[in-house]
């Protein structure tokens, strides 16, 4: 081969090392930005524009204290000039308190990695930045269902007290239940730490949820439907009020796990659709049979089911969402009021319609109903994670249906889903 073309090929291949950086660099979900050795900006690619608002035009030459806040960038200018007199690579930091300054001025958290190379003489310096709110959040929700968790522990040390001479035996059931639950506690914080490091803390997280809490959950409420049973004549009604309370407290506890395990297989695409025969009819008796437990005082459901015969669905996924729509309804109704839920089976589409005549849902918030944790502005006071609707859309996606929601404030919400049916073969949703 001539020198010539051994050339041509070395500057093709250059030109492709070229371009693939750059389509790296222009395309990646990871903020990129570079600055000199003076701290001043001189390139930024598009997701840097999206994470703090500025454009790249606008951020070139600036320097890099105008996406700090200002207590930290007043005193950044050391820390930069020490960085470049001594360049290294810092990995990231995990749990690190770093935070930026958007366009609008607000402040969000961020994760940043630091690295440097030298061109020409001159020292630059690269950040990799990605915002952190999602995970923040994340991580204040764990901390509110630990304090939930401590409260409930609290209150029911005092519950034992209480009842240590008549129900030893139970008692003694409570605090062994009590101090696995404790132990799960400090095996999940552990597990948390470990799982930042590995970047894999959703997964992990889910295994041990589902291994450690949902069990010691199970048995504190066994525990307390024992020592209603067995001191039914003996509790006073204060006593009967902290039971309940407990017992809503646990219970409230195993619907955030079951969303949170959910949520989890959702995003690592394990939530699958496995369709079988079901008897419609059948089907709906018993989840409106399931539900009598957890109606408020005079409410009821009122089932008018007009498919009687057998249709080819995903049993889990259907539950999930009529499950979670029923919750809803009975959530945000008030006592001595009537749930309609209609079932119609038509050709190879089956329509489930939910209605209350609930606190209803202000218009502006209609359109974020189904996104993750977010719950409508009149609903603050009322327990809930936001989740319920998220979870339903999704399984529905997976289903092959379609919802639409209907709402009058004060006077109630209409929730209407079509599903349509598929053959057992069918492999358009697969969950993968």
């Amino acid at each position: 081969m001539e020198d010539s073309d051994k050339g041509k090929k070395f500057e093709v291949g250059v030109e492709k090392e070229i371009l693939s950086a750059w389509h790296i660099f222009e395309n990646t979900a990871e903020g990129i930005i570079m600055t000199d050795n003076r701290g001043r900006i001189v390139n930024s690619n598009p997701a840097i524009e999206k994470l703090f608002g500025y454009t790249s035009d606008f951020l070139l030459g600036k320097t890099i204290e105008i996406l700090m806040p200002d207590e930290v960038s007043a005193k950044h200018k050391e820390h930069r000039d020490s960085y470049f007199a001594k360049p290294y690579s810092r990995p990231l930091l995990m749990g690190s308190n770093l935070r930026g300054k958007k366009a609008d001025g607000s402040i969000i958290p961020l994760h940043i990695s630091l690295s440097s190379f030298v061109e020409n003489g001159e020292t630059f310096a690269v950040a990799f930045i990605s915002d952190r709110t999602e995970l923040t959040r994340k991580e204040e929700q764990l901390v509110k269902n630990q304090n939930n968790l401590k409260q409930l522990t609290d209150e029911l040390k005092v519950l034992n007290s209480q009842l240590e001479k008549r129900v030893q035996k139970r008692t003694q059931m409570l605090e062994e239940t009590i101090a696995e639950l404790n132990d799960a506690q400090i095996q999940l914080k552990i597990s948390l730490e470990k799982e930042r490091e590995l970047g894999d803390m959703k997964s992990k997280f889910a295994s041990l949820v589902s291994h450690e809490f949902r069990t010691p959950l199970a048995t504190i409420l066994s525990s307390l439907n024992l020592i209603e049973r067995y001191s039914q004549d003996e509790l006073n009604s204060n006593q009967q009020k902290h039971v309940f309370k407990i017992k809503k407290s646990v219970q409230s506890m195993v619907d955030i796990i079951n969303d949170l395990l959910t949520i989890t297989r959702i995003e690592n695409r394990k939530l699958e659709y496995k369709p079988i025969p079901i008897g419609v009819k059948q089907f709906m008796d018993n989840v409106v049979a399931d539900f009598q437990k957890f109606l408020k005082p005079g409410q009821s459901i009122s089932l008018n089911c007009q498919a009687t015969g057998d249709i080819v669905t995903d049993p889990n996924l259907l539950s999930q969402v009529v499950n979670n729509l029923l919750t809803n309804a009975i959530k945000f109704s008030d006592e001595n009021t009537i749930i309609n839920l209609g079932v119609q089976h038509e050709s190879d589409v089956l329509n489930i319609t939910v209605e209350d005549k609930g606190v209803g849902i202000p218009e502006e918030d209609l359109h974020n109903l189904f996104d993750s944790f977010y719950r409508a502005s009149n609903v603050s006071s009322i327990e809930g994670t936001g989740l319920g609707l998220f979870i339903v859309k999704k399984c529905l996606e997976l289903l092959g249906g379609e919802i639409k929601v209907s709402s009058v404030l004060n006077k109630g919400t209409t929730v209407k889903i079509k599903i349509k049916e598929h053959t057992i073969n069918d492999e358009k949703n697969t969950g993968n």
